[in-house]
């Protein structure tokens, strides 16, 4: 993600309060140890207020995150309602694609994620 439009989008976040911590190198390997067969994790929402995301995080990691901890203020709940969570987020960042300036190989991505995650939500 371009680092102005990440600084822009982490000032924004920590007005709610919210707080983004940056992995390190130790903290990176966990994140991947977090990952399905298959798949990268980037970035993981502690919290309403808190996400955790890798080094240079994509801008689809980024939103996501930000999307879950939406989700989490209107009560959803992420033990229960997982893959629901997964799928709504992916929807909104292709619905959304445009206007967060998210790459098209990265929009392929998620769409590629959606279909998997609407066959695993059967």
């Amino acid at each position: 993600m371009e680092r102005s439009l990440f600084q822009r989008i982490q000032t924004a976040f920590q007005r709610q309060p919210g707080r983004i911590m940056l992995a390190d190198e130790n903290s990176a390997l966990e994140l991947h140890r977090l990952a399905r067969p298959g798949m990268t994790v980037e970035g993981r929402t502690l919290s309403e207020n808190v996400v955790f995301l890798r080094l240079n995080p994509s801008t689809f990691s980024v939103y996501e995150e930000f999307i879950h901890t939406a989700q989490l203020r209107r009560g959803m709940n992420p033990v229960t309602q997982e893959i629901q969570m997964e799928i709504q987020a992916a929807q909104k960042l292709i619905r959304f694609a445009d206007q967060y300036h998210i790459p098209p190989a990265e929009t392929q991505q998620t769409l590629d994620r959606l279909n998997m995650l609407l066959k695993l939500g059967r």
